[in-house]
This record gives C-alpha cells, structure tokens and sequence, in this order.
C-alpha cells in the first residue's frame, strides 16, 4: 500500500470505527410494555444527555454499546426542561450527559435495567429510583428528596464503568 493511500484510508477506517459512538436521534418506543423515563435538565445546563444501550461481553467481562441516542442538547445554558422518553424494557442501559462547565467538561451517568411499565427518574451523578406513575417531576423537586422517598428500593443497575474499550482506549492503556 502506498503512502498516498495509506492517508486516505487511515482517516476512513477512523471514521468508521467512530461512527458507532456518534448520537442518532432517538423516536422512542411505543408498544404498550415501554417503560418510562425522567430526567431533570437544569437550568443553566451546558452539554448533551442521551440514552445508551449496552450489551454484555462475557469474552472481555465488560458492557459493550450498542446503540447510543441524544435526547437532549444545550450549546448555550438550558432554560431547564424535563426530559420525558419511553424506552424498551430489558437490557443494560445508561442515561449519560456530558456537561460543559468552563473549560473543564463533567461526564456522568447512571445504569438501569428497565422493566416493563414501570416509571423512572434518572439523575446521572446520583442514580436511578423507580417512581409511581403518578408522579409528575418538576424542575422544582430536589434530586435528594426523590432518591430520599422513592430511591430506598434501588433499581437493577450495573457497572457502568465497566465499559468495553475501543481499539484505541486498548492501544493507549498501560496496564
């Protein structure tokens, strides 16, 4: 292979193997076992939210994305909205949202395992607790009195840390 071609094709091959990590829009789902989920987006909030669904990699002991949606993005700071979506239930998901604040940016997330009917209010930092379906979250309900009254009964999560690398976290880790 020529040099020529090596630099048109490094870039694509790049390209490609970050394609899987890009947001898609998100259309929710609608059959009649979706569980739902909340999210506060605060006022002032600077960055992006999605959802994000992992499978397990029993080979590598680690979760493996499979599909990664936005669901909610600021450039300049959020007037503060609640983020309202129906998802499938089943399988490992991670509610995850990357906040710009100066030069430094914050990436938090939190893990769930939905089932079906059921209702959430997912905080990334904090966690997940189920809620009844009654329940109408506002801007201005406090996180801590949510998890204080409904979060006592943890929802199923996982290790959300435990994320399989890609072939460049591989290459650059030292361990």
């Amino acid at each position: 292979m020529s040099l020529r071609n090596l630099f048109i094709a490094t870039p694509l091959i790049l390209l490609t193997g970050c394609s899987h990590l890009l947001p898609l829009d998100y259309q929710g789902y609608n059959n009649a076992d979706a569980a739902t989920i909340y999210i506060q987006n605060d006022r002032g909030n600077v960055g992006t939210t999605y959802i994000a669904k992992y499978h397990y990699v029993k080979a590598d002991a680690c979760y493996q994305m499979d599909t990664r949606y936005e669901l909610n993005s600021n450039i300049l700071a959020a007037d503060g909205n609640i983020i309202e979506s129906k998802i499938e239930p089943g399988g490992f998901y991670a509610v995850e949202q990357s906040l710009s604040q100066g030069p430094r940016v914050a990436y938090l997330s939190a893990s769930f395992v939905p089932e079906p009917g059921k209702h959430y209010f997912i905080s990334p930092g904090y966690g997940s607790a189920e809620i009844p379906d009654n329940l109408k979250i506002t801007l201005s309900m406090d996180k801590d009195e949510i998890f204080q009254q409904y979060g006592k009964d943890r929802v199923k999560g996982w290790p959300v840390r435990n994320y399989c690398k890609n072939f460049v976290q591989k290459a650059l880790s030292f361990n």
